[in-house]
């Protein structure tokens, strides 16, 4: 009786082993609770980044949030932005020694979830994003934000705060999924 016991107990055991090591791995992706009606969410420039005498660290932005909206338009999801002088939604820089490369608000309904505007920011003070992939990762990352995607724990994700900012600046399959899995 022990020894069938025993074996019965190795078998369900090595069964669950292989079923788990087989199973497809759970994505870590985190929804925020609003999300945009229709694409592309129209922007404008924030008075930072707006008009023609832009400082170069203010241009090098710009270029970052250029960047981050093709590279979330690129991806195979309904996302999309344009450039709407009138919008609401608004992209821009602050500096201050916060120890956060950008910021994101979304405002939205309470009563319907629908997002109506977004502010995303790159920090311009000294030491932060300072190389032009730095910035755009940081771009995208708020963008990621302001389209409903909280903070990711996965470690190769933009969404993830603490990922080389140099070498992952484009949106990655968990941020891919988690927008596909929004909208």
């Amino acid at each position: 009786m022990y020894r069938q016991t025993y074996r019965f107990l190795v078998a369900v055991l090595l069964g669950v082993s292989l079923a788990a090591g087989a199973a497809p791995s759970a994505q870590a992706y985190v929804l925020k609770s609003w999300y945009w009606l229709s694409f592309p969410v129209k922007y404008k420039w924030g008075a930072n980044l707006a008009g023609a005498n832009l400082s170069t660290t203010q241009q090098a932005w710009k270029t970052a949030f250029q960047s981050a909206t093709n590279d979330w338009y690129n991806t195979p999801t309904i996302v999309a932005f344009s450039y709407d002088a009138t919008a609401a939604t608004e992209f821009n820089t602050y500096s201050a020694a916060d120890n956060l490369f950008g910021k994101n608000g979304t405002t939205y309904s309470a009563a319907t979830s629908l997002a109506s505007k977004c502010l995303s920011f790159g920090n311009t003070y000294a030491g932060y994003s300072t190389t032009a992939n730095q910035r755009r990762s940081t771009a995208g990352h708020e963008l990621g934000h302001c389209l409903g995607l909280a903070d990711s724990n996965v470690a190769q994700a933009l969404m993830r705060t603490g990922r080389n900012r140099d070498l992952i600046y484009t949106p990655q399959q968990d941020d891919i999924d988690g927008i596909n899995a929004k909208y």
